[in-house]
């Protein structure tokens, strides 16, 4: 599987693949304390350097088929306020989706929109198409767990990853 770098339209989203050009954003959005506790693996501090490495690792994923990521931006000034990948399992039919959003942009409604287009994406545009989508989340982080339950997930259960607690939502 290869993914090209798609873009996906919403009624005030933009979402296309990370690029260069997009470090400054993505460090001021990944920086924020506030931001990164919420995600599994995300340096802190979060430097230009990492958001270099993060751009390079998009384009190879996506390039090899094992990943598809989006910069979420405002369509109509392209100011950069999140991030959403789908990465496919390597062994079962399923996808993982993951997101952020700057702590700027919370409570704006663009995390639920980008996680809608990108699981009609993933679930009927893209080839192959993904029966099952998986997201895990922190327990605590109940805006997350909502805006998932609005999307059609069903939690599944907790898991341990790493040594860190993750409640499994399914699609």
């Amino acid at each position: 599987m290869r993914f090209i770098g798609v873009s996906l339209l919403t009624e005030r989203l933009l979402l296309r693949p990370v690029r260069e050009g997009d470090e400054a954003a993505l460090v001021s959005g990944l920086d924020d304390p506030e931001v990164a506790r919420w995600l599994e693996s995300v340096p802190s501090p979060y430097t230009l350097r990492d958001a270099r490495a993060w751009i390079e690792r998009c384009a190879r994923e996506r390039e090899a088929g094992f990943m598809q990521d989006f910069a979420i931006t405002l369509a109509e000034r392209g100011e950069l306020v999140g991030g959403i990948s789908i990465t496919p399992s390597r062994v079962e039919p399923f996808a993982e989706i993951g997101y952020w959003i700057a702590r700027a942009h919370w409570s704006n409604g663009y995390g639920g929109e980008a996680l809608a287009r990108v699981v009609r994406h993933a679930s009927e545009e893209c080839s192959p198409r993904f029966e099952r989508l998986r997201a895990r989340v922190d327990p605590a982080n109940t805006p997350s767990r909502r805006m998932l339950e609005r999307a059609g997930f069903v939690e599944r259960g907790v898991s341990v990853d790493n040594g860190v607690e993750r409640v499994r939502y399914e699609r």
